[in-house]
């Protein structure tokens, strides 16, 4: 039975082989996965979701994450059912400001626009449930 780690310790890194050769790559899929570090901005999700309420965060994740770690449509449809619970139940959010720089750098290296307006309506509008929601369905709309 492997031991319990306390909490903020981290995990001992997950090891996969490397294809090209036989030599072990880091990928630490507890502290660091790479769906959310390999963004070209180095911001993680992690960073602005942290102090969100639950919905809007989740929904952000499955925004920022689509197509990195699961199927795309399975993400947007998260995010979709993430998007309507933050509306049903009225939740809101304003950023701080350094959650809002956090933004606004990822948002400067995002080439993908429907990922970058789902994201930056969730983040920087004040209750951008609809239009997140439409960018969602409307990506969604794109590869089908």
């Amino acid at each position: 039975m492997a031991a319990i780690r306390p909490y903020g310790k981290p995990m001992k890194p997950f090891y996969i082989m490397n294809d090209r050769d036989d030599e072990h790559v880091d990928i630490d899929m507890v502290n660091h996965p790479k769906h959310y570090t390999e963004h070209p901005s180095g911001i993680e999700c992690i960073d602005i979701v942290r102090n969100m309420p639950f919905s809007l965060g989740a929904a952000v994740k499955y925004a920022w994450r689509a197509g990195y770690k699961d199927d795309l449509s399975q993400d947007l449809n998260k995010c979709i059912w993430y998007i309507n619970d933050c509306i049903d139940h009225n939740i809101s959010y304003q950023l701080t400001t350094a959650e809002k720089t956090g933004v606004e750098t990822w948002i400067q290296h995002e080439s993908n626009t429907y990922r970058l307006n789902i994201v930056s309506s969730l983040t920087l509008l004040k209750n951008g449930y609809g239009y997140a929601r439409s960018n969602c369905q409307n990506w969604l709309n794109s590869i089908q």
